[in-house]
């Protein structure tokens, strides 16, 4: 079974709703494992401490353009979607936004000249960490400042266990981290509405 801990907005008492879903499946010897995916501001590790086991860096590729290869066609400008490239064509001007670059492709993808390289840029880290004889911990946590869609593009899927239950504590849709795609494949939602209530849906 998967389940999904979310809401939308804070304080509404994910991680209280999390961290004792995992306690209780744990204190019964089930294979679990609890996920962090408030990336910005992971914190069921202050309730539940593990043994680190694994680390891994999540790197997003952000395009460059070279202005002496660069034909100023405006291709990469057009088929940019997220408004990440200034594009100043009467001023032979051209760069890309870091900060907000998806890192989806479609400049170096619409790019004739050849004048677009991509560089890594770190996101942030996964740390997997073991909690019990069958239990384990994972978190996302992304750089300080930026947009960081850590969860979309990092390894937390392949530190969950092959078997087992997943529980999975989201953030709220209002963070940086788009909602849905770190829960992608959830058997159950948890609707965490407030403290005090909390509502699941299938």
């Amino acid at each position: 079974m998967k389940i999904a801990i979310a809401s939308g907005k804070g304080g509404t008492g994910k991680t209280f709703v999390s961290t004792n879903l995992f306690w209780v499946a744990s204190q019964k010897g089930i294979d679990c494992a609890l996920a962090d995916c408030d990336a910005e501001e992971p914190n069921v590790a202050e309730f539940i401490a593990g043994e680190e086991e694994r680390v891994e860096e999540v790197y997003q590729q952000v395009p460059v353009i070279d202005p002496e290869r660069c034909s100023f066609c405006g291709k990469c400008y057009e088929y940019c979607s997220y408004n990440a490239i200034l594009y100043l064509p009467e001023k032979r001007m051209i760069q890309v936004l870091p900060d907000l670059c998806h890192d989806c492709g479609a400049c170096s993808y619409a790019c004739q000249a050849g004048a677009i390289t991509e560089h890594p840029k770190l996101l942030g880290r996964v740390t997997r960490a073991v909690y019990g004889a069958a239990q384990h911990l994972v978190e996302g946590r992304a750089e300080v400042g930026g947009f960081i869609p850590l969860c979309r593009s990092s390894p937390i899927p392949s530190m969950r266990p092959a078997t087992g239950s997943w529980c999975s504590s989201t953030h709220h849709p209002a963070s940086h981290v788009p909602l849905l795609q770190p829960s992608t494949g959830q058997t159950m939602w948890c609707w965490s509405l407030s403290p005090r209530h909390s509502v699941c849906t299938t």
